[in-house]
């Protein structure tokens, strides 16, 4: 016999099976109609890739939507003859937890001429480390201590609207929180009860929970209006002196009836102190 080559061409051939018996001088031939096929699925290739991390999927490249786009890109079939016409897909999943650290994995596939569906992954690494940013100004502000509503409004904070900005996370996803703190004194005999500073702070955070740069309002409260005699209307700007004796006169005593008539917007009366 002959020996089968090692390659045979994809199509049908005819192979023939010779063999002789020792005791005949005539060979026989037997004839077989072989269909040669290739079973082996073509490998696709997909486009480089930069080794880079993003911090949003807003970032990564779009999908490739064609099989044009996907050969102009650097993507490759090994055998261009098996790819099927118009079957150029992909898809996309993660690993990790997205949006925040997680690897997004593009797979484009293929059908070839034998129903296979052939694949080929790109592979994104998704990592958000980025800080919102407060884009609000605020200014030091100065508050009379006897303007009450003015320093509820200051320790309530609704009065300032905070507006931040942030590279994958939307206005909505970002979350404002407030701090406030005083040096208020707790003694109302104190000067410091009236006179002291309330520090307003936010903070924004994304949804990754990076947190932004803190923004901090100073509120002076000060006590800066001197108290007043409020006199009644049947005051008398002239008093008698008294007649001690032989024509010794003395100042009449008047601390305690005039303090009646003193009033101060912020100091406890009983600490307002009136000189004669």
């Amino acid at each position: 016999g002959k020996d089968s080559p090692d390659h045979y061409e994809i199509g049908k051939i005819q192979v023939d099976w010779i063999f002789q018996y020792v005791f005949e001088e005539t060979p026989h031939v037997c004839s077989q109609i072989v269909n040669i096929e290739d079973m082996v699925p073509p490998v696709l290739i997909c486009p480089p890739l930069e080794d880079v991390t993003y911090e949003c999927y807003g970032e990564i490249p779009t999908p490739i939507k064609t099989w044009e786009e996907f050969l102009a890109a650097g993507g490759a079939i090994s055998d261009i003859k098996k790819y099927k016409e118009g079957t150029f897909r992909y898809e996309e999943s993660e690993r990790g937890e997205a949006p925040c650290d997680y690897t997004l994995v593009r797979t484009y596939l293929v059908t070839d001429v034998r129903n296979n569906t052939i694949t080929c992954d790109q592979e994104y690494v998704i990592h958000d480390v980025t800080s919102p940013t407060i884009l609000t100004k605020v200014d030091t502000i100065t508050i009379a201590c006897d303007q009450d509503s003015l320093i509820q409004i200051a320790l309530d904070m609704n009065d300032v609207t905070v507006k931040s900005t942030d590279n994958c996370s939307t206005e909505e996803e970002i979350v404002i929180t407030k701090s406030i703190k005083s040096n208020r004194s707790e003694d109302v005999h104190s000067c410091d009860y009236n006179n002291y500073t309330i520090w307003r702070t936010w903070i924004a955070t994304d949804k990754c929970g990076n947190e932004s740069a803190p923004l901090t309002q100073v509120v002076l409260v000060v006590d800066s209006v001197a108290p007043r005699f409020n006199r009644p209307e049947d005051w008398k700007d002239t008093v008698l002196a008294s007649n001690v004796k032989k024509c010794t006169m003395t100042t009449p005593e008047l601390m305690n009836k005039v303090g009646q008539y003193v009033v101060d917007g912020c100091t406890e009366s009983e600490d307002i102190k009136i000189w004669q």
